[in-house]
């Protein structure tokens, strides 16, 4: 294709994009020291923490959800079990938190796509990524949690992109399609490393 030449120029950009995202701060950190620093991590941190104390919400509780979050990448979630496991008392909170969080673009809800009728069902478990790569780093460091592996960071890369665009959800029953695009009739796996195998 017209884009092979620049293939492994490509690969570098993506591969620096999945270390800093798209913060200023931390791209411009990237770029002036080759590494992100502690003080573009701190400062998104103490913006968080200062949105979150002025919509009086709890400090504690947002930090054990993104920590579920976290944990489960990619898997799909049942807020139920995240509120029992992470000791939240209800599956209303952790549904309320993840909706906030999605209002303040950190995070993206993707629902279980029903496949004859191609309708989200708000009732199954759904899978949530977060919006860029630096947010997997920060929330993992303040949350004391490790973060999820590269190959899951680039479903939610893949995943939260699309969504700019498409109505997107997933599908699962003995197998698993990552991403489905309802309008499209498209489901998509995504896929990782130097042995990543393409499909048509």
């Amino acid at each position: 294709t017209r884009a092979r030449p620049w293939l492994d120029e490509v690969n570098r950009a993506f591969e620096s994009y999945l270390e800093c995202g798209g913060f200023p701060l931390a791209v411009r950190s990237l770029l002036e020291r080759g590494e992100v620093s502690g003080e573009a991590e701190e400062a998104f941190i103490s913006s968080f923490i200062s949105d979150i104390v002025k919509l009086r919400r709890n400090e504690g509780i947002a930090k054990r959800i993104l920590k579920a979050v976290l944990e489960k990448l990619p898997s799909s979630i049942s807020l139920n079990s995240v509120a029992k496991e992470f000791e939240i008392r209800s599956h209303k909170t952790v549904f309320y938190y993840l909706d906030l969080f999605e209002k303040m673009f950190v995070l993206r809800n993707v629902f279980f796509i029903e496949p004859n009728k191609l309708v989200e069902l708000y009732y199954k478990q759904r899978k949530v990524h977060l919006t860029d790569p630096f947010l997997y780093t920060v929330f993992s460091r303040w949350c004391m949690t490790e973060r999820p592996s590269l190959n899951a960071i680039v479903e939610s890369v893949v995943a939260t992109h699309l969504a700019r665009r498409f109505s997107i959800g997933y599908w699962k029953n003995k197998t698993e399609i990552d991403i489905v695009i309802p309008d499209l009739g498209m489901g998509i796996e995504v896929k990782w490393g130097e042995k990543a195998e393409l499909r048509g």
